[in-house]
């Protein structure tokens, strides 16, 4: 009986020290290396349509100025649409003119994959009430601070491509 208490405390204090060395590895790895993405702040939108029923919206951009607040990984936040250019010519809404959107929206992790980010807003048109899907892909390395993905939306059943960006998108002239 002697010598299993001799041969168990060594194992049994090499299996605590391997098992904590363990857990910390773990934590630093999930909060540095796969940690959720920041959304936090400014950001501005462009849509760009490739599909819809209504021919004049055909290629049409439109730009949104947003502002996001993260908490884990649920997304809210509200902004406003800026500018628009399509087959019609460019419009840019200023002060009262500006049409008011509302965004929930939250964060897939992913380990092996890139994560994904689930966007929907309200916008609040001139004509009626529309609503908006978007979902983008957060490549986990590097510091990116431009996103892509794809939209759909109940206005003219619209789909096609977003970008979002930290910076100010360049404001195309025509379609």
């Amino acid at each position: 009986m002697e010598a299993f208490w001799i041969n168990f405390w060594p194992s049994f204090w090499a299996t605590v020290a391997g098992a904590i060395v363990i857990s910390a590895l773990y934590f630093i790895f999930n909060d540095k290396c796969f940690s959720l993405p920041n959304l936090n702040g400014s950001w501005y939108i462009e849509t760009t349509t490739v599909n819809t029923t209504y021919n004049p919206f055909q290629g049409m951009k439109l730009h949104y100025h947003v502002l996001i607040f993260q908490e884990g990984n649920r997304i809210t936040g509200s902004g406003e649409k800026i500018y628009e250019v399509s087959l019609n010519g460019t419009r840019e809404y200023v002060g009262t003119h500006r049409v008011h959107i509302t965004i929930q929206g939250f964060v897939n992790k992913f380990y092996l994959s890139p994560d994904r980010i689930n966007i929907h807003y309200y916008e609040d048109g001139e004509k009626r009430r529309s609503s908006t899907f978007q979902q983008l892909d957060y490549e986990k390395f590097g510091k990116s601070e431009t996103f892509h993905g794809s939209f759909s939306t109940t206005i003219a059943d619209q789909s096609g491509t977003v970008t979002w960006s930290r910076k100010p998108i360049k404001r195309p002239d025509s379609v």
